[in-house]
């Protein structure tokens, strides 16, 4: 829910952009920043929680598992540039 919160709230920012509405796109700036916090939130609290149930090791074997996906998606955007 809040990202797809976070997605409209981003769409109708780029709407707002091409129509060239300054004092709207300024508003949607907050509504979108303040969607991306709470989906931070959420991911950071989910992450805290994750990292109470699972051991070090298990901890450490996650981790080492993100940071190879997040370099993938890295070199995948890079390619696509």
């Amino acid at each position: 829910a809040q990202k797809k919160a976070l997605d409209k709230a981003e769409a109708e920012f780029e709407h707002l952009v091409e129509k060239g509405d300054d004092g709207a796109v300024m508003e949607q700036v907050g509504r979108v920043e303040v969607a991306r916090a709470e989906l931070n939130k959420s991911r950071t609290m989910m992450l805290l929680r994750m990292r109470r149930a699972l051991t070090t090791d298990q901890w450490a074997k996650f981790t080492a598992l993100h940071q190879a996906a997040e370099r993938d998606q890295a070199k995948q955007d890079e390619r696509g540039k």
